[in-house]
């Protein structure tokens, strides 16, 4: 699957998500593990409608960690500016998960921690919709989207769930391989970047 960027959309989403393709940061000194995508498993498939992946902590969708070296989470409101991309096509890719909650603390957010921060926080969760879903605008940062590969989306989002509450795959559905594109030609213009999974 071949996806095109937004980083003149959501800058700090985009950059986190393409670093986790290409495993350019290494090994996270907090957790010690890799902050890569590459061999980790989508944990959640809706038929129809999308595919969850991206905690790289293998929890099933409860572990995950950006590449902002400040901390496994991080804050982006950029889906709620008045320009930002919406969940208005098959094959939008978001930053976060539906149902991410937000840190009790972040060190760079100054509100005291003894206030309910109400504002989702994404790690290195990732969703891919198969079809518009306009209840996720101004929830999810929209980063991107399919550019090759949706019916293979499709596919995979068939796939038999073990846990009808969870939406585990039956069968483990496992990133093999993923990184960065060089930039086409003609297509995506200079502030696009093309990621593959």
């Amino acid at each position: 699957m071949v996806f095109e960027l937004w980083p003149h959309k959501t800058p700090k989403s985009a950059l986190n998500f393409r670093a986790l393709c290409t495993g350019e940061r290494g090994v996270s000194k907090s957790s010690r593990r890799r902050l890569h995508y590459k061999g980790t498993e989508l944990h959640a498939l809706l038929e129809g409608m999308a595919l969850f992946g991206g905690d790289i902590h293998g929890k099933g969708g409860k572990g995950g960690e950006s590449t902002f070296g400040h901390g496994a989470l991080y804050e982006d409101r950029s889906c709620i500016a008045e320009d930002a991309a919406l969940h208005d096509r098959p094959g939008v890719l978001a930053m976060g998960n539906p149902g991410d909650r937000p840190p009790k603390t972040d060190p760079d957010d100054p509100t005291p921690k003894e206030q309910q921060r109400d504002w989702p926080s994404f790690g290195s969760k990732f969703s891919i919709f198969i079809r518009p879903e306009p209840f996720f605008n101004g929830k999810l940062p929209v980063i991107g989207v399919v550019l090759e590969g949706l019916d293979v989306l499709v596919d995979i989002a068939r796939t038999p769930i073990v846990d009808t509450k969870k939406k585990t795959p039956l069968i483990p559905v496992v990133i093999a391989d993923c990184g960065e594109l060089p930039p086409p030609e003609v297509g995506a213009g200079a502030a696009d970047q093309q990621t593959s999974l």
